[in-house]
């Protein structure tokens, strides 16, 4: 939908400078792909800040908002996520949320 839009993910989030910017556009996939969320590696960059900043799965859901510990873990095992959720997620991290994404098959 965010490719056939025209946006990125960013643009839908109040405040984010530049959220049109080419380091937050989608590539677009081959013939037959679509693009999925990466939540394996969205839980990995989650785990290795959280353990950074010496956090539980509990505390960083409370810092996030909009999760519970045990939805934060289900993201290790490909879950799907939402767009206005997974943006939480992706500010926290302080990443584009193109980092965040993957083909798959359509």
């Amino acid at each position: 939908m965010l490719l056939w839009l025209g946006r990125t993910p960013e643009s839908f989030v109040p405040g984010v400078a530049d959220a049109d910017a080419e380091r937050f556009r989608l590539p677009k996939p081959a013939p037959g792909h679509v693009l999925r969320w990466d939540t394996k590696a969205l839980h990995a960059a989650l785990d290795a800040k959280r353990r950074d900043r010496g956090l539980t799965w509990a505390a960083l859901a409370r810092e996030v908002g909009g999760f519970s510990p045990g939805m934060l873990a289900s993201l290790s095992r490909n879950r799907r996520v939402g767009l206005p959720r997974v943006m939480r997620l992706v500010l926290w991290l302080d990443q584009p949320a193109v980092m965040f994404t993957r083909t798959a098959d359509h």
